[in-house]
């Protein structure tokens, strides 16, 4: 009986997750440009998959297809193992949490063992990828006047709540490249090590003062004198 109940339980997750897939597939279908002018890449929130579609406004700033195409081959790498990973571990507790066999201290001690996972795994994601967003912000957007975020702890609010499981909303959960208010130009600047500036010694000269000249005979002028 017990092994029905978890199979079922299991059976209801998945189909959960198939409903919600389909729906989070055509959100994230591709990029969209906001109102304020900032730019939405969604992520799929079951697959953890970056549409690869180019957003053609970024041609204003020279962003080409091959370097858009490759963020978002390194996101994916990122994201679709660690998302997979976290609904392995949602089957698991699902099906664990169903066993009859389990008395309550052993069940809440792997449900929290289940929970430290599922933190784990997303602190992981996000971590992995403000790596390639510091990447990306300091060699391409931030030169061009943009600077690129994740709104990843969304995810985990929802998450929490079991909102993708469940039929809740999903809130926009992706990269957001804002415009910053202007292009940031980046110089670089090899810092050498002043030499420390000694003093001279100043040496004084005295100079004889030179007897004033005479005025040449015949000229106007003060008389001369003679010492006695």
């Amino acid at each position: 009986m017990g092994c029905c109940m978890a199979s079922m339980a299991t059976n209801m997750m998945e189909n959960a997750y198939a409903q919600q897939g389909q729906i989070a597939a055509q959100a994230a279908q591709q990029p969209r440009q906001l109102a304020t002018g900032d730019t939405l890449v969604p992520m799929n929130y079951i697959t953890g998959e970056y549409p690869s579609v180019y957003p053609s406004w970024f041609n204003q700033q020279q962003i080409t297809t091959q370097t858009w195409t490759q963020l978002i081959q390194a996101l994916n790498q990122v994201t679709m193992p660690a998302l997979a990973q976290s609904k392995a571990n949602s089957l698991n507790m699902v099906n664990d949490a169903m066993k009859p066999t389990l008395n309550v201290n052993t069940a809440m001690n792997r449900n929290m063992q289940y929970q430290a996972t599922q933190m784990q795994i997303q602190q992981q994601l996000i971590e992995a990828t403000d790596r390639i967003l510091l990447s990306y912000n300091q060699q391409l957007f931030q030169p061009m006047g943009l600077q690129a975020t994740s709104s990843y702890s969304a995810y985990a609010t929802m998450h929490a709540q079991g909102g993708y499981a469940y039929g809740g909303m999903a809130p926009q959960i992706g990269i957001m490249i804002k415009k910053t208010q202007q292009p940031q130009v980046v110089y670089v600047v090899q810092q050498g090590q002043q030499a420390p500036v000694q003093q001279q010694p100043v040496q004084v000269v005295q100079v004889q003062a030179q007897p004033q000249a005479q005025p040449p005979m015949g000229t106007e002028g003060p008389p001369a004198y003679t010492a006695q």
